[in-house]
Order: structure tokens, then sequence, then C-alpha cells
């Protein structure tokens, strides 16, 4: 029996089952961002794929529960295009790397996915100034201090990486200080040149220091350095000599003079003291050892002393101490205390003094010469004489300068036989002291005439 065969087309569907799950390209990707990167910024677009078909190949991208809860606050996942983007703010100084990691899930049913790790280096930026501290201070560097001698030391620290976080610092050059590196990031501050408090009593400097990002930030310290005194200025006088003018008679314990001295240095260093050393004028006067203020041991008496110096020493209260002198001229003056004294004529036998005169004498007739002394000096002591009573004013003058007594004109009948002559002697003292003298004189006819004379001083 012949075999009957027959043929048909069966076509055959076969139904995608979710047997796949999505694939990433790379199970880590490697991203750089600047940390000054605005939010919003494209992170990296990742693209899963999938085999699978229809439903089973939709991918949905999300971050994982694997996410730190701080990075979640820094990105944000676009689901639909794998779009990562920054959500946050970035710090370098606080992060320096992060991961993320990412779930791509299909829609099949079960569904089925895969994750993948973004790992974002944060590049740094010159966002951060350097931040400068001292870490040592002197609270005065004495002015006799030697150079190198160590004033300060600070450190300046940067917390960017890299060439932004290399720091250098200086201050000004015309301070007597230099700024000098001693390890990483600190700084000693030195003495450079010699200091004198006299002249600078204190400095403000001010440290800079910068890094060297493009553009480099900066900070500024203010560094107040006082320098303190020691005792290198002797005390001074105003004067290389005084001189003291004191009128005689003067009051005990009266201030005759004062001196004054200065020291450019301070405190102890320039507390002052006053002592008289020569020991021979001890005994005229005294010193005030704080004021300078000279006084008066005695009263002075310018005919005895007219003059007579004194040595001074002012020592500061430094240690050591130091010292001055000066010498102090003092010049009594003289006062008109002293009276002219009638030296001639000079009464021979009690107030009387017999003398002759012709009654014929003739007008210029020197008749007689009154001399006086006076001991005090200048015009205390410059004498004038004068006619201050006289029987006949017409009869007699007297030379002011030099006290001779002349005839104006002869001697008359009409004339009194007995003539009086008060003279006074003036000194040109203020006020004037004077002397007088009486001459009283008998006018005979004859070769003789006889006279007396009596003296009496008024003062």
């Amino acid at each position: 029996v012949p075999v009957r065969s027959g043929t048909v087309q069966v076509t055959i569907r076969v139904k995608d089952a979710n047997d796949n799950a999505p694939l990433f390209s790379q199970s880590v990707y490697s991203v750089s961002l600047l940390e000054s990167a605005p939010t919003g910024s494209l992170i990296i677009k990742l693209n899963a794929t999938d085999l699978d078909d229809g439903p089973n190949a939709e991918i949905t991208y999300s971050l994982s529960t694997h996410n730190s809860a701080d990075d979640r606050k820094l990105v944000a996942v676009n689901s639909q295009t794998g779009e990562i983007k920054l959500k946050g703010y970035l710090d370098f100084e606080q992060s320096k790397t992060f991961v993320i990691n990412i779930e791509a899930t299909d829609h099949g049913s079960p569904s089925m996915s895969q994750h993948c790790d973004v790992l974002v280096d944060v590049i740094d930026v010159n966002d951060n100034a350097p931040d400068v501290s001292m870490t040592s201070m002197s609270s005065a560097v004495a002015e006799n201090s030697p150079i190198g001698t160590i004033v300060a030391l600070l450190s300046a620290e940067d917390k960017d990486s890299g060439q932004n976080g290399q720091v250098q610092c200086q201050i000004p050059s015309q301070l007597p200080f230099q700024l000098e590196s001693s390890v990483k990031n600190n700084w000693k501050l030195l003495i450079q040149q010699g200091l004198d408090r006299e002249t600078n009593s204190g400095y403000d400097i001010t440290v800079t220091c910068a890094d060297a990002g493009d553009p480099p930030l900066t900070t500024k310290k203010n560094i107040h350095v006082d320098v303190s005194d020691v005792n290198d200025n002797a005390p001074r006088f105003t004067q290389a000599a005084y001189t003291a003018n004191v009128m005689e008679n003067n009051v005990i314990g009266d201030s005759i003079f004062s001196l004054t001295a200065d020291d450019p240095d301070t405190g102890q260093n320039a507390r002052l003291n006053f002592t008289i050393f020569n020991s021979v004028v001890a005994s005229y006067v005294s010193i005030n050892a704080q004021s300078g203020v000279i006084c008066a041991q005695k009263s002075f008496d310018y005919e005895q002393l007219k003059n007579f110096q004194i040595h001074v020493l002012v020592r500061d209260s430094g240690v050591p101490s130091l010292s001055s002198n000066v010498t102090v001229d003092v010049v009594i003056l003289d006062q008109n205390d002293n009276a002219p004294v009638i030296v001639n004529p000079l009464p021979e036998h009690g107030t009387t003094v017999m003398e002759t005169i012709s009654r014929f004498a003739e007008p210029g007739y020197l008749l007689a010469k009154v001399s006086a002394t006076d001991h005090d000096s200048g015009q205390n002591a410059r004498l004038t004489y004068h006619v201050f009573q006289a029987t006949h004013r017409n009869l007699f003058t007297i030379s002011e300068d030099t006290g001779e007594i002349w005839t104006i004109r002869g001697i008359e009948t009409k004339d009194a036989p007995e003539q009086r002559l008060v003279i006074v002697v003036k000194d040109n003292g203020i006020p004037s002291l004077s002397a007088t003298v009486t001459i009283v004189l008998s006018v005979k006819g004859g070769d003789t005439i006889s006279s007396a004379t009596s003296l009496s001083k008024d003062h």
C-alpha cells in the first residue's frame, strides 16, 4: 500500500518573558566635578540596556537604598533619562570623593534590576583664604634685645589642596623685624634691627599671608609689639650751666632757684633724684630731691659773700642708675642796705673840728672837702653831695661828685658872722639812703677864723 503524506505550515510566536535584567555598560563610572559647580550641573547620563522587549525592556533609574542620606541630598536622578544632576553644594574640604549607587529597574513582572556605582571626584577650587593664628607672642620686647630674638610664632593653614593650599607670609620691609619660615606653614617673627623705645615705643605689624591659587586669596593678621624700656639714657639738664641771681637779705627757706632735668626713659628709669655733692655749700642751700627746687639755708649778705657755686647731681632710679651733674653759679645781688658813711671831716674833740678861713677869701676859695664811703656796690654805692641847708644859699656851693665846698662870692660885711652849712650825702639806690654833716663857720676879720664841725647821720 503506498504511503501517503501531507504538509502544513505552523507559525510559532515566542512571547517574551522577562528573563533579562537591565545591563549597564560598566559597573563603575568615574567622573570629576569642580567643587564650585552650581546646582543643576549634569554629573553624568547613564544608559542601561535590556535585551527583553516591550515593558520588560522599559527601564527606570533611581537612587538605590545603598546611598547615604547625605549623598541623597547631593544629587537627583531623572528616572526616565538616567541623567544625574547636582542638587546640593560640594565642598572639597569636607569630602573629596563620593559614590552614588544607581539602580536600573525594568517594568517586567516580576521586575528585574541592576546596579552601578558612579564615583565622583571633587576637584578643589581656591575658595579658602589662609587661616592665620598666633601660637606664641611676647607681651613686650626689651629695647636692648639682640638681633634674632623671637618676638612671635604664628601658623598659616589653608584648607585647599595643592597649589591652592600653599601659603607664603610677609610683613612690610621698613620695619625692624623679619618673618622667617621655620617648619611647614609656621613662621617666626624676629628682630632684624636694633630697637629704641625712645624713638618708637611700639609697632603695629600687619602680617599678610597669601596662597598660590589663581587668583590668590589673602589673609591679614595685625600684631602689636610693645617695646619695653631699659635704662639706657642718663638724665639731662636743660642747660650746660646755670646762673641764679639772689638778692641779699633773702628770707631763710625761700626758693632761690629751680632745676629741671629730662630723662627720655620711662617709669622707674625716668624717676629722678637731685642731690648737692659739694659739702662746702651745704650750709648755704638745700635741694628738694624730687622737684629740684633749691632753697636758701641762710640770709646772704652781699658785703660778705658775693657768689658761690653749687654742684648738683641728678640720678635716675634705674638699675644700674645713670647720672649727670651741673654747676649752678649763685650770684648775690646787692641791696641798698648800707647808708653812706662820712669819713672826712672827722671831729677831733667830741663833735667839734676847728678850721680857719680869711674873711677876705675870694670867690672860688676851697673851704673844705667832704668825703664819704658806701659798703654797697654799683648804683647803691654811687654817691652825690648836696647843700641841704645854708645860712646864705648864695655864699657856698658843693661839687656833687667830689664833695668839695667852694665860695661862690666874697664874704661881705653884711653877711652873718656865723655861717651854718648842712651837707647831705646820698647814694643812688632805690630807695636812696643818706648821711649828713653840719658845718658851723664863724667869719671874722683877721688871719684865722675858728670853725666847729658836728656830725650826724640820717638813714
